[in-house]
């Protein structure tokens, strides 16, 4: 494999991640969303199973949060390993 098929291999790499990370933020916009509706629905019920599913939400905002910083760093780090070669 050629230099030139590596960088190549590099973009399209960084391109397709892009994309996941494009994915990534809708879909913690819909958990946003989701939060948001429950919010409304907790007013005044309390509801045990509410909370439960409010802290699910977050936590999966949280993995979604991670991953997106873990595609940049990945980016970054091929862009930086491409520019070397």
């Amino acid at each position: 494999m050629s230099v030139q098929e590596v960088k190549a291999a590099i973009t399209k790499a960084n391109a397709e991640s892009s994309a996941g990370a494009a994915t990534l933020s809708r879909s913690s916009a819909k958990l946003d969303e989701a939060l948001t509706m429950l919010n409304r629905a907790a007013e005044g019920t309390g509801h045990e199973l509410i909370g439960q599913a409010q802290t699910a939400l977050r936590a999966a905002k949280a993995s979604i949060e991670e991953a997106r910083k873990a595609i940049a760093r990945s980016q970054e780090s091929a862009s930086t390993y491409a520019r070397s070669i």
